[in-house]
């Protein structure tokens, strides 16, 4: 690899820790009206986006997350009615998690605000950027996981 790749990595590394802050900070201020937060939505969002149940170890993996901390929201979130277990056949002992109608509408609702922000923080860039800034993130992601022995 040539130093002004290891750079421009570098410099992509640095921008993605700063804008995920950003879009914590963000995350918290979105979900804060609903009674939720960041880390609450990211969970909402694993299970929205899969048609079925996911165990604990899939929500985490999907997300970037520690189990641990997909325990603590899960819990958090199914005292509020948001999700709900089910037996899981193919392991018993991993149950399998799902929205509730409560869930959906929360996470639709989150979705709705986040959604009115997306003008201003898209403001200057074009379809075609964002597409090719999401292949190449994705692609990178892929690099970190298969070095380090993981898939997502």
């Amino acid at each position: 690899m040539s130093e002004q790749v290891a750079l421009a990595v570098d410099r992509l590394v640095i921008s993605v820790f700063q804008l995920n802050g950003s879009l914590l900070e963000a995350g918290e201020q979105i979900t804060a009206p609903f009674g939720l937060t960041s880390a609450r939505w990211q969970v909402l969002g694993a299970l929205a986006m899969d048609s079925g149940a996911l165990t604990i170890p899939q929500i985490a993996k999907r997300m970037g997350l520690s189990r641990q901390a997909v325990l603590k929201q899960i819990r958090l979130l199914a005292d509020d009615g948001l999700v709900l277990s089910q037996v899981n056949q193919a392991h018993k002992r991993s149950d399998l998690w799902g929205l509730t109608l409560g869930g959906h509408a929360a996470y639709e609702s989150i979705m709705a605000s986040q959604r009115r922000l997306v003008g201003q923080w898209s403001k200057g860039l074009t379809y075609s950027e964002l597409v090719e800034s999401t292949r190449v993130l994705e692609m990178l992601l892929q690099s970190i996981q298969q070095a380090a022995g993981t898939s997502g």
